[in-house]
């Protein structure tokens, strides 16, 4: 599934949630309001979002008309719009996703820019299915993930995110 088809929204079934906490364990998952039995999850994946496009006859229409509205003065605040657009489309922050697949179809996708703390949910859940730990919380705030349960290999972190081992 690719994640382009994921942000369309078409369906009804694919929702981007912005949870504080993502609560997995061995039966459970649990974020904001919604609880998910973990085998109900088929799969799950980490992919980028497509920034957002730029609107390029807008933008050809603002310069256009910036151009000829320049002798009367008004063009220059298209010419300026025009400008702003072509700034605003070039700083976008790329955005990443981490997909929960359900046996149902649908879809849930959490969004952040920071794509190794997503890489690093998707190494503690894989490590979570294959039974190795007890289970994890994703603290989305300060992006760290907290594993309960003995962990066995080693879940590499970015620069802004951490990992936790709470050995019971």
């Amino acid at each position: 599934m690719l994640l382009n088809d994921l942000i369309k929204q078409d369906d009804g079934k694919k929702v981007v949630e912005n949870p504080k906490f993502i609560e997995f364990s061995k039966r459970t998952v649990r974020f904001g309001d919604s609880i998910y039995q973990l085998r109900n999850v088929t799969g799950f994946e980490v992919g980028e979002i497509p920034k957002q496009k730029l609107q390029i006859l807008l933008l050809l229409g603002l310069v256009v008309g910036g151009i000829l509205l320049l002798a009367v003065g008004v063009g220059i605040v298209l010419l300026g719009i025009a400008a702003w657009m072509l700034i605003f489309h070039f700083r976008q922050t790329q955005k990443y996703g981490f997909i929960l697949e359900l046996n149902s179809g649908g879809t849930t996708s959490f969004v952040s820019s920071d794509r190794r703390f997503l890489g690093d949910i998707a190494s503690a859940l894989y490590q979570l299915m294959e039974g190795d730990i007890d289970g994890l919380t994703v603290n989305w705030n300060d992006r760290s993930v907290k594993i309960y349960g003995k962990a066995k290999g080693i879940i590499s972190t970015g620069d802004h995110a951490t990992v936790q081992y709470d050995s019971n």
